[in-house]
């Protein structure tokens, strides 16, 4: 990566990836040009060329960002940090939540899923896998703690239930972001009814606080 991160400004290059993000996903990856770039997040073209030296590379940092991003989100399906301890379902809903409500992180997915970009998104696929690997065990082990707990059905598999999850996620997140969605979450109550919908195949009916809930 081209940028210094101990001499350099990271609000600007926060900016940088956040327009460039939404740059990408709104006229593509190959229409966009770093002058674009620059003149969107208010800089000169060579102010851009200190953080980043070419378009390969801000795709790269945006791939990064996004990992990071990712894995911070991975303290609401431990409950690291709430105010109050949570059921796993719960835990679980802010997670989905946080996912389908973060507007720079859903033009950054799209960006990076996006198949004319996969060849550069391959110059580092290690560090991407591992991100998705640690999230994916840190879902399975929320799973599976419901599961123990009897807040979940015990028939479940816990990692076959967070593939789909995350697998429902994913497809939400891209139909958000896509130009003609099928069904585009907006509003809170949207959110919570597909949440529901989500979380009522798993939950154990017979838990007492899924009756409560429910």
């Amino acid at each position: 990566m081209a940028w210094r991160a101990d001499d350099m400004s990271e609000a600007t290059r926060e900016r940088i990836l956040e327009v460039a993000a939404e740059q990408f996903a709104t006229v593509g990856y190959g229409a966009t040009r770093m002058i674009d770039v620059a003149k969107r997040a208010g800089i000169a073209r060579p102010t851009l060329y200190l953080y980043f030296d070419n378009k390969e590379n801000l795709l790269l940092g945006i791939n990064q960002r996004v990992m990071q991003h990712e894995l911070a989100q991975v303290r609401l399906l431990t409950g690291e940090g709430a105010a109050a301890p949570k059921s796993c379902r719960e835990r679980i809903e802010d997670w989905l939540e946080a996912g389908l409500t973060d507007i720079w992180r859903l033009n950054a997915l799209r960006v990076i899923t996006n198949e004319d970009v996969q060849e550069v998104i391959k110059q580092i696929p290690d560090e991407t896998r591992q991100a998705m690997i640690e999230i994916t065990d840190v879902l399975v082990a929320t799973i599976q703690e419901g599961i123990d707990a009897a807040e979940f059905r015990s028939d479940l598999d816990a990692r076959e239930v967070a593939a789909i999850i995350g697998t429902l996620l994913l497809g939400l997140q891209r139909n958000n972001v896509s130009k003609s969605p099928l069904l585009k979450l907006k509003s809170k109550e949207q959110i919570a009814t597909m949440l529901a919908f989500i979380m009522r195949s798993i939950v154990n009916d017979n838990h007492p606080q899924v009756k409560t809930n429910d």
